[in-house]
């Protein structure tokens, strides 16, 4: 047999992608988890169009958003287009321009 290198693929999210392939069953939440890999996990099922897949972890990784990745994830969320991100992205940071815009010092 035959192996086929995945030289630009994490590793663990490939995991992933196949656990969830055989048994429909994605446990990727988590602290030991972080948000690079539900965003390296998402791009495979993307790109191998897991659409099932893609939908859970886009919802997954709306919930992981912060301060600190709000400009990283809106880039990664429209260079792969999804909306369920794009517009949680756009929501989360108004509300914390709106905080900051409203706050004295």
């Amino acid at each position: 047999m035959k192996e086929v290198p995945l030289q630009t693929v994490n590793p663990e999210a490939f995991t992933v992608v196949l656990k969830y392939l055989y048994t429909k069953n994605l446990n990727i939440v988590g602290p030991n988890n972080p948000v690079e890999l539900l965003i390296d996990t998402l791009s495979l099922a993307h790109e191998y169009s897991v659409e099932p897949l893609k939908c859970k972890l886009e919802y997954l990784v709306s919930l992981q958003i912060t301060v600190e990745n709000v400009c990283s994830l809106l880039v990664f969320a429209h260079s792969y287009q999804l909306p369920t991100v794009t517009s949680t992205v756009f929501h989360c940071a108004f509300l914390v321009t709106s905080q900051f815009l409203t706050t004295t010092t």
